[in-house]
């Protein structure tokens, strides 16, 4: 069964319509490459992390067009930016 799948079905069992995720990478990158968010929320940081922190996606292979919904500025210069996916490509 694919990622995709199970989650749908995990829904139905359990009654859930949104998924959020915040774990990692990894998993991001996962979601992406399964085509599973119809949102991606991003919160901008006013500072440069450098090469020790990891990045918001790992491994992925596909493309995404995003359309920007809203923009929100928040405490100490950190920026909410919301999207929704426009398409994904292969």
């Amino acid at each position: 069964m694919d990622f995709k799948t199970a989650l749908v079905k995990l829904g139905e069992r359990f009654g859930f319509k949104r998924l959020i995720s915040d774990s990692g990478s990894i998993l991001n990158g996962v979601l992406i490459n399964e085509g599973i968010p119809s949102k991606l929320s991003l919160l901008i940081y006013p500072e440069i992390a450098g090469e020790n922190y990891r990045k918001l996606f790992e491994n992925v292979t596909v493309s995404m067009e995003f359309e920007l919904l809203k923009t929100e500025c928040k405490e100490n210069g950190i920026i909410h930016c919301l999207y929704s996916v426009q398409k994904q490509k292969n």
